[in-house]
């Protein structure tokens, strides 16, 4: 009994010490990373901006192709999130949201994974001679965790530190690598891409609007839209957009849409159909919609320049909230012009 209390009391002291360690054991956890990349600082904020392109390069959405990856309805700048859930203890569970967005130069977001309590991270986009530095940070403090998990996680902040900036390394590479892979398309001052439409099924309603009336009649619209969707219990897919099929003497032709997983059955006004799979010139436009028209004549100037014909109505995908995002120049609209080579 006497060797049991001894060790007993050996266990005790040793836990004490370690507590009081731990109070003079770094509160905060700060990892960084930076690494140069020869791309201008627009394309690499806007891979970063844009959640869903994380796929690409972010190496925890590579560790397990089971996890369960859910977005909102936002996908770039403020407001943006998505959440995971994955078996693989390497990925856990949490989520990420984008909390400031200034373009081409500033990205914050929040998330928490795990048991590491809520984290804020930053992307820092530096024009250098040869491109551009960015800089990865993320910080934490023990204070976001429950008390008793404090002194635990500082003893194994270093590891943690090793563990994230190696996985910080491997992103910001694959960044480096698709961008200086890719070949940069300028439409005006904005960034575009040709991409592979895989085709949307959506619901919208058609109708002709004035254009100092398209603001509130695109609110009511969406509303109704929304509300048809609650009905059907069905999802929308995708950000909201429009069908911009003419405009004359400030009249535009012009269906409200919003994507949809299966094709429905409503009833009109509101009409269902199908966008079909092909190629898309999309320009990444920042800036407030009333200025967007000089964009359009870049764009089928593009497409005339490089031999390829229109396929359809242009349409604008609208990737930022204004109700979120009140800085009409951080609004990020996808200006999609279909084509055939």
């Amino acid at each position: 009994m006497k060797l049991i209390k001894i060790i007993l009391l050996s266990i005790i002291g040793i836990l004490l010490l370690l507590l009081l360690i731990s109070f003079v054991l770094p509160e905060k956890l700060k990892v960084e990373r930076t690494l140069e990349i020869k791309t201008k600082r627009k394309q690499a904020f806007n891979l970063v901006n844009n959640l869903k392109e994380w796929k690409q390069w972010s190496p925890w959405q590579k560790l397990d192709s089971n996890t369960i990856w859910t977005f909102n309805a936002i996908e770039s700048g403020v407001g943006a999130k998505y959440s995971w859930k994955s078996q693989n203890p390497e990925v856990g569970e949490g989520y990420l949201s984008i909390t400031k967005s200034f373009p081409d130069s500033l990205l914050k977001t929040e998330f928490q994974f795990g048991y590491m309590g809520a984290s804020s991270g930053q992307f820092l986009f530096t024009p250098t001679t040869n491109g551009t530095q960015v800089t990865w940070t993320m910080e934490s403090e023990v204070g976001s965790l429950p008390f008793y998990m404090q002194p635990i996680i500082k003893y194994f902040y270093p590891l943690l530190a090793d563990m994230l900036g190696s996985n910080f390394e491997k992103g910001l590479n694959n960044i480096k690598v698709i961008l200086e892979s890719q070949k940069t398309i300028m439409v005006g001052d904005f960034e575009a891409e040709i991409r592979d439409f895989e085709g949307l099924n959506y619901i919208g309603i058609r109708e002709k609007i004035n254009g100092a009336d398209i603001g509130a009649k695109l609110a009511q619209q969406y509303d109704s839209l929304q509300s048809f969707l609650q009905s059907e219990k069905a999802n929308m897919k995708g950000a909201p957009f429009t069908i911009n099929y003419s405009a004359n003497n400030n009249v535009f032709d012009m269906m409200t849409a919003l994507g949809t997983d299966n094709l429905l059955n409503p009833q009109p006004p509101i009409l269902s159909g199908t966008l079909k799979p092909g190629k898309w010139l999309v320009v990444k436009y920042y800036g407030s919609y009333d200025k967007m028209s000089p964009v359009y004549q870049k764009g089928f100037e593009h497409l005339a320049e490089n031999n390829l014909k229109p396929s359809g109505a242009p349409l604008e995908f609208y990737l930022s909230d204004p109700m979120t995002e009140k800085d009409t120049a951080l609004w990020l609209t996808e200006l999609v012009f279909p084509f055939i080579e």
